[in-house]
């Protein structure tokens, strides 16, 4: 099996708990939300209720 190294973002915990506040989550569904890039309410909220694009599967290697 091959070895790896897992790589997070950091969450600083006033974006983190400014997140959860504003969009009334938890703060760790906000520090997941942040890692993943989502710190800011708006994009936050657009991920949330499914308004982003969907990832395309064919972009994977051999997919095709």
């Amino acid at each position: 099996m091959h070895e790896g190294t897992w790589t997070l973002r950091p969450c600083p915990y006033e974006v983190q708990a400014g997140l959860a506040a504003s969009l009334g989550i938890s703060e760790l569904t906000a520090c997941v939300l942040v890692r993943r890039g989502f710190d800011e309410p708006g994009a936050a909220r657009a991920f949330l209720a499914g308004e982003t694009p969907p990832h395309d599967p064919l972009l994977l290697g051999d997919m095709a």
